[in-house]
């Protein structure tokens, strides 16, 4: 899935791209494979590329992987999938597994609307009066979470996935806490390119 979605940006609608959502859509179809995932923003990222190409999943896989994904989200609206090893290990709910959830389920519209609020309001409380988000309420960032294992990296996960919930209400005005996330992500950039004004 990571693969499609990396070749997709880098190279549009290549045979390569194309291989790689032929693969996953085979390895689904008649796998069940999603059925082992122990984590959320691994089936997330795969409903991302079947809501992004024209690879079609058989209705029965595509139901399944949606329910199976939904499964993940908690009470606190975030989806599961970081290990707290504060203690005894126990999965938690963090950003990257939520914002992938919501990217997945929100691209091929399978998304309840009290789930897509519930989870961008979770997303919401894990930012930093900067704009920046933290991995989890006890984690700023972990370098363990290879999706996005400091601050910026989770912050441009995350407002993507709240920009994408956002969209789904028609009239929605730009959140402020997007305004602020990208702020943060303007000034990274500066800092990146030694406080070179022209980056931005």
């Amino acid at each position: 899935a990571f693969s499609f979605i990396a070749l997709r940006g880098a190279e549009g609608n290549s045979t390569q791209a194309y291989n790689a959502s032929e693969w996953l859509a085979r390895d689904l179809n008649y796998y069940d494979s999603y059925a082992t995932w122990g984590e959320a923003d691994s089936a997330g990222a795969s409903l991302y590329v079947f809501g992004s190409t024209d690879r079609v999943l058989i209705q029965p896989t595509l139901s399944a992987l949606t329910q199976h994904l939904l499964s993940f989200q908690m009470p606190s609206g975030g989806f599961k999938g970081w290990w707290d090893s504060d203690g005894s290990p126990v999965q938690v709910e963090d950003a990257p597994d939520t914002a992938w959830s919501m990217l997945g389920l929100l691209s091929l519209n399978a998304m309840p609307d009290s789930s897509r609020q519930s989870a961008a309001t979770y997303l919401k409380s894990l930012q930093n009066q900067d704009g920046s988000f933290n991995l989890t309420p006890k984690n700023y960032s972990h370098p363990l979470s290879s999706l996005a294992p400091d601050q910026v990296s989770l912050t441009a996960l995350s407002l993507w996935a709240l920009h994408e919930a956002g969209a789904q209400d028609a009239g929605a005005s730009e959140d402020e806490s997007i305004s602020r996330g990208l702020n943060f992500l303007r000034l990274a950039t500066v800092n990146c390119f030694d406080n070179n004004v022209s980056v931005m």
